[in-house]
Formats: structure tokens, sequence, C-alpha cells
């Protein structure tokens, strides 16, 4: 169903306008067709379980808010082309970012993290959420050319627990092309 709109005449009590039962009548098949339309929002620290396509997820840990789309779970900030891409977890102390095929990295990690790229793809960002309890927690870019929004190539976690969200941005096709937003 499109849009009803109500016609509320040219002057204030014309009779032009719809009359009471009609505008109403398109008021409740207005809020029909949206309340039947939007799947239910999910709140919690864990995705909602059978999740449908377009559904939407608020994560009280993260502070972020998902889509479900294609399968995955997407930030609902996120670019059109990061939709496509996976989500996954990382281990170890280097974070490879492969700009083709990620769109999230979660880690728990903790101490110093290296970032690396590969696949430099114009247009593409990819997220890093970092979460960890240890103040030591050191991301170092190895981005000569790229500064963080702080104004230096590491970030560091300075109060646990804490959660460090990093999205790298992709603007040409190597490695001074890529940009950090803390």
């Amino acid at each position: 169903m499109a849009f009803q709109q109500i016609n509320i005449g040219t002057t204030a009590n014309d009779g032009a306008g719809d009359p009471l039962r009609n505008a109403f009548n398109k008021i409740n098949q207005n809020f029909i067709e949206l309340y039947t339309g939007l799947p239910a929002l999910g709140i919690g620290a864990t995705p909602p379980m059978a999740p449908v396509q377009g559904q939407q997820w608020w994560d009280t840990q993260d502070g972020n808010s998902y889509i479900y789309y294609n399968g995955t779970w997407v930030p609902s900030t996120s670019t059109v082309s990061l939709q496509s891409n996976n989500v996954r977890s990382a281990v170890g102390t280097t974070i490879n970012i492969n700009f083709a095929t990620d769109g999230i990295i979660t880690s728990t990690l903790t101490g110093v993290v290296s970032i690396s790229f590969v696949n430099y793809t114009p247009g593409s960002s990819v997220r890093v959420v970092l979460s960890t309890t240890s103040t030591g927690q050191v991301v170092t870019h190895g981005l000569p050319g790229a500064q963080a929004s702080n104004g230096s190539t590491t970030v560091a976690a300075s109060v646990v627990p804490s959660t460090l969200i990093l999205e790298y941005i992709c603007t040409g096709t190597n490695l001074a092309s890529v940009f950090v937003k803390v």
C-alpha cells in the first residue's frame, strides 16, 4: 500500500478536505503498514535469535545498533560497501585488514596490537572493535601517512574496562590512502 495523505482542503472549514471518518481511516491504514512492516527491535548484549532481514538490534555492551542484512549483523551506520562484507573475530597480536572482504573485526586482545592492510579498495571501510580490561592495550596503526583523530598513529586504552572502536577508511589504492577514525 502507498502512503495515504489526508486532504485537508485549501482553507479551514472549506468542506473540500476528507470527511473525518475517511481521514482517520487513512491514519489507521498508514500506522498498520508501519507496524506490520517493521521487525521488532532487539535490545541486549547478544543478538536476537532467528533474526529476519532488516531486523534491528541495539547492543547494550558496545552501544552500537546493527541491522540484520544478508545473513549477518552490520552496523547501522555503515556504508553500502561495508554491508556486503563479513564480520569476524581476530586472534593474535596482528590484525590484518582486508578492505575487499572485511566489514567488522572484533577482538578481546590486551597489550600491543599491530594493524596491517591488504587489498586497498577505494570507498570501503572496516571497523575494528577491541574490548579490553587492560590499560596496556595499545593499537599501532603502522600508518606513516595517516593520522587518527587524536593526532597520533597509536591509540591506547586509558580506563578499564574499555572498548576501542577504530574505523579504517580506504580512499585510494595504497597505504597513504588509509585514514583512521577513533
